[in-house]
């Protein structure tokens, strides 16, 4: 019986060891990951202009779809959907670098344009294709707009990713990130990847690289 109850009791502390991971992986990736739970709405208003159809075939990569739509001039390159995402948000979530540039270059998609919960495409961009993000930039996306909720920027949230990301973070600063904004809780971007480290409910990951090279661009503004 004592073995019994035992074994029980690791049994329920591990469950809350797992729930509180889940829900701390959760927020913590809210700022970029798709969502998981639907937070609250920053900002929306009456003259959104809508349609699904376009959003749906950006996030299914349809590039013929969107073409048609878009020639017929019955369908605002900047459309939503429910959750405010844009054609150029979908595509750069994906990681499509074909269609973000067709959206930009052909139909002067805009770069900075925020979803209801004021995260632009560059703050969304999969960070895995660099190749979209460059496009983004290079078309005047705003590398230090902030994301409404959390008053984060992309840097900080490339530099908290689980997986590392340096050749990003080289891009970013490239095109004037700013590495002293903070967040609504006093953190820059070196503080999002210190937290990053050997987190017990994020996992650990290896930050060194991005830290060294945030630390060194550090050290030439102070200097």
């Amino acid at each position: 019986m004592k073995v019994f109850k035992i074994t029980f009791a690791i049994i329920i502390f591990l469950c809350v060891i797992i729930g509180i991971s889940f829900i701390t992986k959760v927020l913590y990736f809210t700022d970029h990951e798709k969502f998981i739970f639907k937070p609250i709405i920053i900002h929306k208003n009456k003259s959104t202009i809508y349609d699904e159809k376009l959003v749906k075939a950006a996030r299914s990569g349809d590039k013929e779809t969107i073409i048609k739509l878009l020639s017929s001039n019955k369908v605002n390159v900047d459309a939503r959907n429910e959750f405010g995402t844009t054609a150029l948000m979908a595509a750069s979530q994906d990681g499509n670098a074909d269609l973000v540039k067709l959206l930009i270059e052909e139909y002067n998609a805009d770069v900075n344009v925020e979803n209801f919960y004021g995260r632009t495409a560059l703050m969304l961009a999969d960070y895995e294709s660099i190749e979209t993000m460059e496009l983004l930039l290079s078309n005047g996306a705003d590398a230090n707009v902030r994301n409404k909720s959390t008053n984060s920027t992309t840097l900080m949230l490339v530099a908290g990713a689980h997986d590392n990301y340096p050749e990003v973070v080289k891009l970013l600063i490239s095109y004037d990130a700013d590495i002293t904004a903070k967040d609504k809780e006093g953190k820059t971007a070196i503080d999002y990847a210190k937290d990053r480290i050997n987190n017990p409910f994020l996992g650990s990951s290896d930050k060194a690289e991005i830290i060294e090279l945030l630390q060194g661009e550090a050290s030439k503004i102070k200097n």
